[in-house]
């Protein structure tokens, strides 16, 4: 019967997007893709645990995000205290959503899940400290609870200053210095093969290099700023 029935889906179509649309001429045209069953990947057992995982991690940023959201709304009506009991309370439910699965995960998963968690008690629990210490300005910390949030729930990378050091969820890309060097070298020797000058092309990682120690200074300063 099972046989049957899954020989009958193998001709169906799972999944129908179609989406209708104007060009750069302004012309209405219509796209459309399908899914066949047969398309779709073949379902085993690891497919079950990289599921559990990706679930996993994905509860535990959702819980980050509405736990600092709420954490910035007390903030913003100058309840600190509030604030903080709200994302001691966040840590408590990221350990138990990652408690909750560890038994049916494999030990890679373990370690991937435990670290994603550590990252997010680590960023929750400096958000606490920051919160909580009557030095730093309601708006700077409100401003840097948003900030966070953002990030997070957009899952995009942003300054490493709005991180706790070391626990970036999402990570800015970090200096291409040595990727720019590596292109910079190989076209020297090119211009060099060809008898040409190199001088332009100096001129261009001067200002490459300027701007980058420029955007250094500048995370530098942000960072120092919250001290």
């Amino acid at each position: 019967m099972l046989f049957a029935v899954l020989k009958a889906l193998k001709a169906k179509d799972v999944l129908k997007v179609k989406v209708s649309y104007r060009d750069s001429t302004l012309t209405s045209r219509t796209s459309e893709h399908v899914v066949t069953y047969a398309e779709l990947p073949a379902k085993e057992a690891q497919n079950d645990e990289e599921a559990m995982l990706v679930t996993a991690r994905q509860r535990i940023r959702c819980r980050v995000v509405r736990g600092i959201a709420a954490a910035a709304q007390f903030v913003g009506r100058l309840d600190r205290s509030s604030a903080v009991d709200q994302l001691r309370s966040t840590v408590d439910e990221l350990r138990k959503i990652h408690d909750s699965i560890m038994d049916d995960l494999g030990e890679e998963s373990r370690l991937d899940l435990t670290e994603w968690l550590d990252a997010a008690v680590a960023n929750v629990e400096h958000c606490q400290r920051f919160v909580a210490d009557l030095g730093v300005r309601w708006d700077d910390a409100w401003g840097r609870l948003k900030a966070l949030e953002s990030s997070i729930s957009r899952e995009v990378p942003t300054s490493a200053a709005v991180y706790a050091t070391g626990s970036e969820l999402y990570q800015a890309p970090g200096t291409m210095r040595e990727r720019m060097v590596e292109v910079s070298s190989m076209l020297k020797d090119m211009y060099v093969a060809r008898g040409l000058e190199t001088y332009v092309l100096e001129q261009y990682q001067n200002v490459i290099e300027e701007l980058d120690e420029k955007i250094v200074d500048d995370e530098t300063l942000y960072t120092q700023s919250f001290l």
